[in-house]
C-alpha cells in the first residue's frame, strides 16, 4: 500500500520544472535512496503510535499542516489536538512538504510559536538576578 502511495506521488514532483528547487531536492533524494528504502521507511512510519508521548509531553507543541496535503490529512490535526488539547496548530498554504514550498509562511508560524512560548515562559525567582 505504501509503496503504491508512493509511487501516485512520483509524477507530481516530476512534471514540475527542471529549474524547481522542489524537483532538485526530491530527485537528488531518489538518487541517493532506493525505492525499498523508502517504503521501508513509510511502512515504519505507518506503524509508529506517538499517543502515549502526545499525552505526556509537558512542552510546547506547533504542528504545522499543509493546506491539501493528500499523504498526512488535516484529521491528523485533529486527532494530535485531541489527544492534547494545548497543541497549537497552524494550516499554511501548500501541499505536502509545503514548509519546503512555502518556507515563508512556514517560517512566520515557527517565530510566531517562539515568540508566544517566550512569552509564556516564567524564570524562577531565584534565577532572574542572574539574567539580568
Amino acid at each position: 500500500v505504501w509503496t503504491w502511495r508512493a509511487a501516485r506521488r512520483l509524477p507530481l514532483w516530476l512534471l514540475r520544472p527542471e529549474t524547481d528547487a522542489m524537483r532538485r531536492a526530491m530527485s537528488e533524494t531518489w538518487k541517493r535512496v532506493s525505492a525499498r528504502v523508502i517504503a521501508s521507511r513509510m511502512r515504519a512510519i505507518a506503524g509508529v503510535d506517538a499517543a502515549a508521548a502526545l499525552q505526556s509531553c509537558c512542552q510546547p507543541m506547533l504542528y504545522i499542516a499543509s493546506s491539501y496535503d493528500g499523504i498526512v490529512p488535516l484529521r491528523n490535526a485533529a486527532e494530535v489536538a485531541r489527544l492534547r488539547p494545548s497543541v497549537q496548530r497552524v494550516t499554511i498554504d501548500g501541499a505536502h512538504l509545503a514548509m519546503f514550498t512555502n518556507p515563508g509562511a512556514a517560517a512566520q508560524a515557527i517565530a510566531q510559536f517562539i515568540a508566544s512560548c517566550h512569552q509564556a515562559v516564567t524564570v524562577p525567582r531565584e534565577y532572574r538576578r542572574a539574567l539580568s
